[in-house]
């Protein structure tokens, strides 16, 4: 009996996940385009292109990463994660913590930028779907259906300790809906 039960439960969080449906309502970027130039080529509400050209070599990118979530005007914004990281520790700390994780896995299968250190110059791109990204983020802290996400993620290199020099940040808005 107490199995059978399971499986209802768990059969029901995986409906109700597969009826949320995440759309972009804006985004923007920023670059010092002496260290990097960014290039948007093809964005709609469900799909982003971007491409980003490092003028040079970074030996220690960190990312900055900001997460919130808010479900109406009256509500207070929710702070869902805020951390800096260096790149080439985002892969050993995924295991950690389950944003690190998201953000790794989207590096990993929706760009070709490497979580190694030192960041190569050179051209990347990232391709965010954002039907797949349900599947990596973790839904029980994001998918709230009729809630507002913001996701700012900021790329620095530390020329000495303490001490970031700014490249580039990507501002991105979407917007969890229902089908059911």
């Amino acid at each position: 009996m107490d199995i059978h039960f399971s499986y209802i439960i768990i059969t029901a969080i995986h409906l109700h996940r597969s009826c949320l449906r995440v759309e972009i309502t804006s985004f923007r970027g920023g670059q010092q385009s002496q260290y990097i130039r960014m290039n948007t080529t093809y964005a709609n509400e469900t799909f982003l292109m971007a491409y980003f050209d490092f003028v040079e070599t970074y030996v220690n990118p960190i990312y900055r990463i900001y997460v919130t979530r808010w479900t109406s005007i009256r509500t207070p914004v929710l702070q869902l994660f805020n951390a800096s990281i260096r790149v080439c520790d985002m892969e050993r700390f995924s295991s950690r913590n389950p944003f690190i994780k998201a953000f790794t896995t989207v590096a990993q299968k929706m760009s070709n930028v490497t979580l190694t250190c030192p960041l190569k110059a050179g051209m990347y791109f990232v391709k965010i779907r954002t039907g797949g990204l349900r599947n990596i983020f973790p839904l029980r802290l994001l998918y709230q259906s009729d809630s507002y996400l913001t996701v700012h993620l900021a790329l620095f290199n530390e020329v000495q300790k303490g001490n970031l020099t700014f490249l580039a940040d990507y501002l991105i808005n979407s917007i969890v809906t229902s089908d059911c």
